[in-house]
């Protein structure tokens, strides 16, 4: 079965997918599970009832060292490519399960904009700690590969627009609605006009809205100076404020 989904995703993708990627992604990982499994019955196998037994010759002892040659050769991505990927962060950390340590004393850049990222991690430390069901969270929108979404992609909240590109893939039907959508998320925050602002949060039922350093350099600082009026004005409160970072949530 592992041969045959090798064989057959070289053949056969997934309708509508980028190129072969998701054909990948689904497919061919389960290769090598299987392969896993089969892998360790045969180890079982050969120190249980094979090796014991065997008549010894040239051609078993070739056979042998072949096997120890591929499991060893299978393990070098494990040490190499582990280290690789290291090497490929922000900086060097203690090893750890946060996935969102390196946060702490990374700096990112947008538009050739330095960001301390510790800022954003302290924002989202205070929506996973304090914020209970799936209320929406405004936040900066850009191209992929980038820190926006940031706050939906660390603490699972659903955001007013998605990553680009997943978003284009699967909504090609009615794909026109992305680029109103990101025109209306840079409305939100750059419009200096409070009452089109209410609106457009009401109309996308945002709960909570993240102004931060990355808005700053996106968006600029007129129009996110409104929020603190608002904020006077009784529609929103602020629930969270750091150096770097600002939350308000919609009353």
């Amino acid at each position: 079965m592992g041969l045959a989904i090798a064989i057959g995703v070289d053949i056969v993708r997934i309708e509508g997918d980028i190129g072969r990627m998701n054909t990948m992604f689904k497919y061919y990982l389960e290769v090598w599970v299987l392969f896993s499994l089969v892998s360790a019955y045969m180890l079982w196998r050969l120190g249980s009832q094979g090796l014991p037994h065997w008549r010894w010759n040239w051609a078993k002892g070739s056979w042998l060292v072949v096997v120890a040659l591929l499991i060893g050769s299978s393990l070098i991505y494990t040490v190499l490519g582990a280290r690789a990927r290291v090497d490929d962060r922000f900086n060097d950390i203690p090893a750890t399960l946060d996935g969102s340590a390196f946060l702490n004393q990374a700096v990112h850049f947008e538009k050739n904009q330095p960001l301390e990222l510790k800022w954003d991690q302290e924002a989202i430390r205070w929506l996973q700690d304090n914020v209970e069901g799936s209320p929406v969270v405004l936040e900066a929108h850009g191209e992929q590969y980038r820190w926006t979404a940031r706050i939906a992609n660390y603490t699972g909240l659903p955001t007013v627009l998605g990553w680009p590109w997943h978003q284009q893939q699967q909504r090609g039907p009615y794909g026109f609605e992305i680029a109103d959508r990101a025109n209306q998320i840079k409305e939100m925050y750059a419009s200096t006009d409070l009452a089109r602002t209410q609106e457009l949060l009401r109309q996308h039922n945002v709960r909570y809205i993240v102004v931060g350093e990355l808005e700053r350099i996106y968006y600029g600082q007129e129009g996110l100076d409104k929020f603190p009026v608002l904020a006077d004005t009784g529609m929103l409160s602020r629930v969270f404020e750091n150096q770097g970072v600002s939350i308000y949530q919609v009353n």
